[in-house]
């Protein structure tokens, strides 16, 4: 394959081969005028003007995905036949990298992947959209190392355009599901993928091995190794909750990708002899710090939120309240963590929530509104909204903040 690096595709000048797969090579990029770096998908071509087409109307796909684990694609485009993607470079590398095949992962680590990857497909699956080539190459390490899921149908919109062999994928056989290797893919089977990475990363070994024939064969009929077989440290319901979303019938599986990471996220409260065991300290923060000195040194930004009108609502349902109450609480709990948010309080329906960013703190709010305005409460309430107010904290001494209802537009008031 020909090395680019010292071309120049659209405004990037390639600069360093970060890496070469299947469908294409990865390069290092900086762009010409601001000086900024990105990461540049060059696709193998070249490809007629069919094949371009579809990567043009795949490439918009991507590009409109916003979501905080989930890499962002910047820029596309087609040079001497060749498609290209520009997207957000991860300084971190990838998670294969970072953890080498027959590692094992600490339960808890495990669970905080899964979780992110999980939001993201979830994301997705909810716009009827389908990754179909989960694995650890695919998840990188963005910046304070969240995990972000890349290549994005990429491996959908390569092969449509040419056709490869089964003996061409063996790279990915490992996480297919039983469905998609007979060519049916779902939802369901990106939950697989997400179990056969559950299941490596807690037992250091992947549920099949051998040839690719060999395990194409076994993922569709064979059924794999319990985990505390390998690790009998493990809680049996983390064993459950991954050979669950390993099931061959994708009915059996977990309704969404969701429901199977807060499984295991419930699970991993378990001890060996199934004995429920205090939370550990959280991957969110929920403690109040107890003065200004925890406080990050630089800017973050602060969420915090009430319902409007609460009080009218709370004598209107009398007893019928706190059902409502806990429904909004969920919701907001997950556009809160989808965004990255740190609850530092709760009282009542009032929020008090961190970001590092503050997009993400808008982000989090508008996805909380929809949620609160789509969702059906119970007690006859026809439709909840809640109160945001937004404050920058430069240093621990100095505040800005902006009111919702000061000003139109979710994004100009905080930058």
């Amino acid at each position: 394959m020909p090395d680019h690096v010292g071309q120049q595709l659209g405004s990037y000048q390639l600069i360093q081969m970060l890496g070469q797969g299947q469908w294409g090579s990865v390069y290092l990029g900086e762009h010409v005028h601001l000086r900024t770096q990105a990461a540049i998908k060059l696709l193998h071509g070249p490809w007629d003007e069919r094949e371009v087409e579809g990567f043009l109307g795949e490439a918009r796909t991507l590009a409109s995905l916003r979501h905080p684990h989930i890499v962002r694609v910047l820029d596309f485009g087609v040079q001497q036949g060749t498609p290209f993607l520009v997207m957000e470079y991860a300084p971190g590398g990838t998670l294969r990298q970072l953890h080498p095949k027959g590692m094992r992962l600490p339960l808890q680590t495990v669970v905080a992947y899964l979780k992110q990857v999980a939001f993201a497909l979830q994301y997705a699956h909810d716009q009827r959209l389908i990754h179909r080539d989960l694995k650890p190459e695919n998840l990188l390490l963005g910046h304070d190392r969240q995990v972000w899921l890349c290549d994005f149908g990429l491996a959908v919109v390569a092969h449509s355009a040419r056709s490869q062999p089964v003996q061409q994928t063996a790279g990915t056989l490992a996480y297919m599901a039983p469905e998609q290797l007979r060519g049916h893919v779902t939802a369901a089977s990106d939950q697989y993928a997400l179990g056969v990475l559950a299941y490596e990363w807690l037992t250091g070994s992947r549920p099949f091995s051998g040839s690719s024939i060999q395990v194409a064969v076994q993922q569709t009929l064979a059924s794999p190794s319990l985990l505390r077989e390998k690790v009998p440290t493990l809680p049996p319901l983390v064993e459950r909750v991954v050979m669950r979303a390993l099931a061959k019938d994708p009915d059996a599986r977990f309704p969404t990708i969701e429901a199977f990471a807060r499984a295991l996220e419930e699970g991993s409260l378990e001890d060996a002899t199934g004995r429920t065991m205090p939370a550990p300290e959280a991957h969110y923060v929920t403690a109040r710090p107890s003065s200004s000195r925890g406080l990050p040194s630089g800017t973050i930004t602060l969420l915090f939120t009430d319902i409007e009108g609460s009080t009218r609502l709370l004598q209107q349902l009398g007893a019928r309240y706190e059902v409502v109450l806990a429904d909004y609480r969920r919701l907001m709990r997950t556009a809160i963590e989808q965004w990255n948010g740190y609850e530092v309080d709760t009282q009542g329906d009032a929020f008090f929530v961190a970001f590092t960013r503050a997009t993400d703190a808008v982000e989090a709010s508008v996805d909380a509104q929809r949620a609160l305005t789509s969702h059906a409460f119970p007690g006859g309430v026809a439709m909840l909204s809640f109160y945001p107010w937004f404050c920058r904290l430069v240093r621990p001494w100095f505040c800005r903040g902006v009111s919702l209802r000061e000003k139109h537009g979710f994004a100009e008031k905080l930058h």
